[in-house]
């Protein structure tokens, strides 16, 4: 799991731990966040994840921390009818999420992509119906990030090692030689 930031252009690594089966994910997400923000003396604008952060424990985190945040979110049961029901798009509405007893509000918002299929976003950025389209564009910032995940692909060691923490290190000095492309690409 990693956490990055986009500054301009270039996409950096801020934090960055392995996963294992018996890793708690909003747990390590949560100490990733919080280091993270340390590095940044807690300036964001938002945060951007995908979908498999829509769930009451990832953002019982994002809420413990006062970020704002856009995420598409999953076509559950319930979205899914809100999304038959709902007459005009783009829409914009409140969402309560519950699990057990813990609840998370967010603004669900409706929009029609170029093809005109319905894209559904999790956010708690103030969104009005004339500027939803304006979500895509926004959520463009996440897959900046994705993109710069393939250049990784490019600068790491291959390995046939089935050593966890050779394999671990090769993925931390890939990151490591992808930040530092983007900060001596500033130099002048």
């Amino acid at each position: 799991m990693t956490v990055c930031v986009t500054a301009q252009k270039d996409k950096y690594t801020l934090a960055a731990a392995p996963l294992t089966q018996l890793t708690s994910k909003p747990k390590m997400f949560k100490k990733l966040l919080k280091k993270a923000l340390k590095y940044i003396d807690g300036h964001i604008g938002c945060v951007y994840v995908d979908r498999e952060f829509f769930n009451v424990p990832y953002i019982s985190v994002l809420e413990e921390f006062h970020l704002p945040y856009l995420m598409p979110a999953k076509k559950n049961k319930k979205i899914k009818r809100i999304i038959k029901e709902t007459k005009n798009f783009p829409a914009v509405m409140p969402y309560t999420m519950r699990r057990y007893k813990k609840t998370v509000e967010f603004t669900l918002v409706l929009v029609k992509d170029k093809k005109g299929k319905v894209r559904a976003f999790a956010t708690t950025l103030l969104v009005d119906v004339s500027q939803a389209d304006n979500l895509f564009d926004l959520y463009g910032n996440r897959w900046s990030i994705e993109t710069s995940y393939s250049m990784l692909g490019e600068v790491r060691t291959k390995t046939a090692s089935v050593t966890y923490a050779v394999r671990w290190f090769l993925v931390l000095f890939g990151l490591l030689l992808r930040n530092g492309y983007y900060l001596f690409k500033r130099l002048p």
